[in-house]
Parts: structure tokens; C-alpha cells; sequence
């Protein structure tokens, strides 16, 4: 199913491209998106019609589901690695010498 939509052209508040690059067709840096980006510093820079090649519902979900999974994976690398270093902090604890009260 093909969904068509315009949407404001921009350029982030960091690009360097000017209207002689855009003129050659040069549309790496350009953003399209359905917000005033000015009020970030970004320059508008025209209108696009966005024509997208929507993919069926099952595709979706499944692109949906690995990328829920991918953060998963992402989450528990982070926590497996505080883990790591909080128990690194028990063994350093356990292993100091026992002090004798005199």
C-alpha cells in the first residue's frame, strides 16, 4: 500500500550544505518532518511529498518485534555490566584483611 504525505524539509542547526549542494540534488543533510524545527535553529529549505511503500501489517510487526528485542539485549548488556562491577566491589570488600580490635 503506497501513503503519501508532504512534510517540511530541514536542515539541522549543524549542516554545512547550502543552496548550490540542495541545487545539485544533494539531500544527505535534509531532514523531512511534520514540526517546526526553527525554534532548534534549523532551516527550512522547501516542502517534499513523501510517497512510502508501506510494508504488510505481519512485516511490520516482526521489524517491531527485533527491534524491541535488540533493545532487550541492550538493557541487560547494561545491567549485566553494573552487575559485574557491583560485585567486583563485594569481592574487593570480602577480601580486605579482618582488623583485630586492641
Amino acid at each position: 500500500m503506497i501513503v503519501k504525505q508532504t512534510l517540511k524539509a530541514w536542515l539541522t542547526d549543524h549542516s554545512r550544505v547550502g543552496p548550490e549542494e540542495l541545487a545539485r540534488g544533494e539531500l544527505g543533510d535534509v531532514h523531512f518532518l511534520d514540526l517546526d524545527m526553527a525554534r532548534h535553529g534549523w532551516t527550512y529549505v522547501g516542502e517534499a511529498e513523501v510517497a512510502l511503500d508501506l510494508l504488510p501489517r505481519d512485516e511490520i510487526v516482526d521489524n517491531k518485534v527485533s527491534a524491541l528485542k535488540a533493545e532487550i539485549e541492550e538493557v541487560q548488556a547494561k545491567a549485566q555490566n553494573q552487575i559485574t562491577i557491583l560485585q567486583g566491589r563485594i569481592n574487593e570488600l570480602l577480601a580486605l584483611p579482618m582488623y583485630e580490635e586492641v
